[in-house]
């Protein structure tokens, strides 16, 4: 006993988390590491709109390239909502049916359209059922708070009501 105390104890004093501790979460799920979504291109600005029945996403930048990226992602988010979601596939190229991802842009269970903007693209979110709204406002709003916050919060999911 004696010695495993010892082991922790040298363990934290080395700065080493001992290994029952769980790692931080980071802020995104899956190999892939949000690299389809438009709001984790490096220093883009996110803004959340919330309109009678969508949430507006917009993502600008105020670098050239970046804009580009920004762009591309948005139109990749579009494509992949259109996705069958019966056929999840979780193979890095943002198939997975949006149950698991933590960007801004929502794709479980919604409808995705984008537009260009002055240094990005706007997309809005509408949700496939009218009932799931109030759902989709606070998962979207749960998300955005945790990417905001570098990764030091993981965005807690909103309960989805029961659709009758």
């Amino acid at each position: 006993m004696r010695t495993w105390i010892g082991v922790a104890a040298l363990g934290m004093a080395l700065g080493v988390a001992p290994a029952w501790a769980k790692e931080a979460t980071p802020p995104t799920v899956g190999g892939g590491h949000m690299q389809h979504c438009p709001s984790a291109v490096a220093g883009a600005k996110t803004e959340i709109k919330d309109n009678k029945d969508s949430i507006e996403v917009t993502v600008t930048s105020t670098d050239a390239a970046k804009t580009e990226e920004i762009r591309k992602r948005a139109k990749h988010m579009v494509d992949s909502a259109k996705a069958d979601p019966t056929s999840v596939v979780h193979n890095g190229e943002g198939h997975g049916g949006g149950g698991l991802g933590q960007c801004e842009v929502v794709l479980k269970d919604t409808s995705v359209t984008a537009e260009d903007v002055d240094g990005g693209s706007k997309m809005t979110v509408k949700p496939t059922k009218p009932v799931d709204f109030e759902w989709l406002k606070k998962e979207t709003h749960a998300r955005h708070t945790a990417n905001s916050s570098g990764g030091k919060k993981k965005a807690p999911k909103a309960e989805k009501a029961a659709n009758p």
